[in-house]
């Protein structure tokens, strides 16, 4: 059996989500882990979307649209 771990947030700063990536990778056994799920609630900070490269090899990355429905996020509109 495995989890997925999802992380939302919005504006959140740099260092903490940091600091909750590396947490969960390092407190979680690898085989576990099936993915850390990122949500990015509309932040307007840039760097943000740098994330992607940081978090391994498990990971996606969604960057909510205003209004968005989750099914809509979940079918990738």
């Amino acid at each position: 059996m495995t989890s997925s771990v999802v992380i939302v947030f919005h504006n959140e700063g740099w260092s903490t989500l940091m600091r909750t990536v590396h947490s969960v990778i390092k407190r979680t056994p690898r085989k576990y882990l099936a993915e850390i799920v990122m949500i990015d609630d509309f932040s307007n900070k840039g760097r943000l979307s740098f994330l992607t490269v940081l978090c391994m090899d498990k990971d996606r990355w969604i960057e909510q649209k205003p209004y968005a429905s989750i099914v809509e996020l979940h079918l990738g509109r």
